[in-house]
């Protein structure tokens, strides 16, 4: 865009008439007219038809790339200034070292890139934050509402465990490997403590398993009772299996119990020790309407006691 083109006259070394030399100026006055009015601490620029320049006010709007080369870009405000970014592409970056920012302004886009080095007073993230490098905070408190680590770490920083972690920390973490849960009590919330796989958790009643024919106890029979119905007259042997083919864990207690009328039940034992309470060992009978229990107190030992019809 050309401001001034003269008009050619008067021609060089010619006299010049009133007229033409009056337009002359009066173009050339127009042309000033085009760049803009002088205003204190405002910038000009072109506008978007490239036919003139106009002086910003307030908004400064640049279509296009603007590069600073050498001296740094300062943003002085008295109130909020507020930078829109794109919401694509790369927001900041930086040639060289990681930015330093000093001042921090609220990111409402995403942020991604390598490490950032925060030296001055928090930062506030409205949205996402991609952080895919190191991140590391000096000076004021960096608050967090939520955060998800995925094979990273966090170290040098005090976190409220009770508070803000959930699930069960193991051992090799440096947790306990112990589950909690909360369950509404008669007058307050209680807190119920699991403890480790080698424990188990007991039932409240003793469950049935009922057998009306010959039977070897399986692991999930541990603290049940093993019903010979009455409706069964028939004698049955019910099998204490080797600790080699079901390692029940010591502490195991099974209930037996023999309806009336029901056919004699034999207790035996594949090839550990079944002991009884006299000191003798091996298979035990079990009379019609009697009842009684073997506990494990050994890995390959147990010991069995019940009422008169146990013999």
């Amino acid at each position: 865009m050309a401001f001034y083109t003269h008009g050619g006259v008067p021609a060089q070394g010619s006299t010049g008439a009133s007229a033409e030399i009056r337009a002359e100026l009066d173009s050339i006055a127009a042309s000033f007219v085009l760049l803009g009015a002088l205003t204190a601490d405002r910038a000009i620029v072109n506008n978007s038809g490239g036919t003139a320049r106009t002086v910003t006010a307030g908004t400064l709007a640049l279509p296009y790339n603007f590069a600073i080369a050498g001296a740094a870009i300062t943003l002085t405000a008295t109130g909020t200034t507020n930078v829109t970014l794109p919401t694509s592409g790369t927001l900041l970056a930086t040639n060289g070292s990681a930015a330093d920012l000093t001042s921090f302004p609220t990111l409402n886009q995403n942020t991604t890139g390598s490490s950032a080095s925060c030296t001055g007073n928090a930062a506030t993230v409205t949205t996402n934050a991609n952080l895919s490098g190191d991140v590391s905070s000096s000076g004021n408190t960096t608050t967090i509402g939520s955060l998800k680590v995925t094979n990273g770490m966090i170290a040098n920083t005090t976190i409220d465990l009770a508070a803000k972690v959930t699930g069960v920390l193991p051992t090799a973490n440096g947790g306990t490997g112990i589950a909690y849960f909360t369950a509404a009590g008669p007058t307050a919330a209680r807190v119920y403590t699991f403890p480790d796989a080698a424990m188990s958790v007991g039932y409240l009643n003793i469950p049935q398993n009922s057998q009306s024919a010959a039977y070897e106890l399986i692991l999930t029979d541990s603290g049940k009772h093993i019903l010979h119905p009455a409706a069964d007259t028939t004698a049955r042997i019910w099998t204490i299996p080797a600790n080699g083919s079901v390692a029940f864990p010591v502490g195991t207690a099974i209930t037996f119990v023999n309806e009336t009328l029901g056919g004699v039940i034999t207790i035996s034992i594949t090839s550990d020790t079944l002991l009884f309470t006299d000191g003798t060992t091996g298979s035990r009978s079990l009379a019609a309407s009697s009842i009684a229990t073997a506990l494990k107190i050994t890995t390959t030992k147990w010991i069995i006691s019940g009422s008169a019809g146990l013999t």
